[in-house]
């Protein structure tokens, strides 16, 4: 009588999470594998999981091994092409209610969407920007290309120097939140200039009035931020209202 001792290895059931990958350039991205007791990477790692580097399309392949048997799987790797952000502007500094020329510099995006931190936004390459209140402010401008994005960031400082305030007692606005008419009342007859802005810093609305009382219809205007400016003896002051 003779014997012997057969061992028999499970054929492996390879799963690979994700099956396929559409990852931007740069990006890092994970690869499970799963079904097997070791593995072998086409990249050399012999780890379950692996960390690839978004640098080119390309094919992965890992083989799943049990003792003597094994199983491969590939994965697809798309890369798509990642923007380079860059914001340019004017200045850096101003005075409030001074407008910033931005840009984009070297931006190679397919769109850009612009945040002023104000309120303010934009979706042009070359917007013209004006802050009326005070304050450092961060300047966002997104870029994309399809749905990879990129982003920069530009701290803009706004000061008062040269600017003078109105004195608000002598000029009531309301109602604030406005959903239709703004209203400007004096308890006497005051010449003001009435310029009035939007989110954007474009102007919407120019007026001169000589008289105790002045309404203004938002009526035509989309909801939002909206930015007054009072300019009194060449004095001025500007706030913010809500167009609900």
């Amino acid at each position: 009588t003779l014997e012997t001792v057969v061992l028999v290895d499970q054929m492996p059931n390879i799963e690979v999470s994700p099956s396929e990958v559409e990852i931007c350039l740069g990006q890092e991205f994970d690869l499970i594998a799963s079904g097997a007791t070791d593995y072998l990477w086409s990249n050399g790692e012999t780890t379950g999981q692996v960390t690839i580097f978004a640098d080119a399309n390309q094919s992965l392949t890992v083989e799943g091994i049990n003792g003597l048997c094994n199983q491969v799987r590939t994965v697809p790797i798309t890369v798509l092409p990642s923007p380079e952000v860059e914001i340019t502007s004017s200045a850096t500094s101003i005075n409030t209610g001074s407008g910033i020329q931005f840009g984009v510099g070297n931006s190679n995006a397919g769109s850009y969407a612009w945040d002023f931190a104000d309120g303010g936004t934009a979706n042009f390459a070359i917007p013209y920007h004006e802050f009326m209140f005070a304050g450092a402010y961060s300047v966002i401008l997104n870029g994309s290309i399809g749905s990879c994005l990129d982003s920069d960031t530009l701290l803009v400082y706004v000061g008062t120097v040269g600017i003078e305030s109105v004195n608000m007692n002598q000029i009531s606005i309301y109602p604030n939140p406005t959903s239709d008419y703004l209203y400007f009342n004096s308890d006497h007859t005051v010449v003001f200039d009435l310029t009035i802005y939007d989110s954007q810093g474009k102007m919407i609305k120019k007026f001169l009035n000589n008289s105790d009382y002045l309404e203004v219809s938002l009526r035509s205007y989309s909801r939002g931020v909206y930015f007054v400016r009072l300019t009194v003896d060449g004095k001025s002051q500007v706030s913010k209202v809500i167009k609900e």
